[in-house]
């Protein structure tokens, strides 16, 4: 009897997963998204070589769903020389805390003199704040 519930379970949990808005077997999270041009955001601040895309105010931080593309215009007016994406899953409360970004959570997609494009390749809702720095000195 009991091997019988753990299946049961095991089969219920994997029909929610299976119906959900993203396909974690198969990596289906946001893929249609996959021909769609990035998004643009040209809003930002760049001074003394470094971009940051909003403030740290939670208020500020950019919106960036399962699978899209954004493309972060940051005036350096030259290729960064480092970049770093933080992310959060809330503006409040649980999940509004601010952390590295890593893996899957913020892809390099294109960078050059003019912008960079980052893609969330996960299956999670996040805000992101993009920081880019150059060689330029102040």
């Amino acid at each position: 009897m009991a091997g019988w519930l753990i299946g049961a379970f095991a089969l219920g949990s994997l029909c929610g997963v299976l119906t959900s808005g993203c396909d974690v077997i198969t990596g289906g999270c946001g893929d249609q998204l996959d021909q769609q041009e990035p998004v643009n955001n040209s809003v930002g601040t760049t001074e003394g070589g470094i971009y940051q895309s909003s403030s740290w105010e939670s208020d500020d931080w950019v919106d960036f769903p399962p699978g899209i593309s954004v493309r972060f215009v940051h005036g350096l007016g030259e290729r960064p020389r480092a970049w770093q994406a933080y992310v959060a899953t809330a503006r409040e409360g649980d999940g509004s805390n601010l952390v590295l970004a890593s893996g899957s959570e913020a892809e390099l997609v294109d960078i050059d003199d003019e912008a960079i494009t980052i893609k969330n390749a996960t299956c999670v809702e996040f805000l992101v704040v993009l920081v880019a720095m150059s060689s330029t000195e102040p």
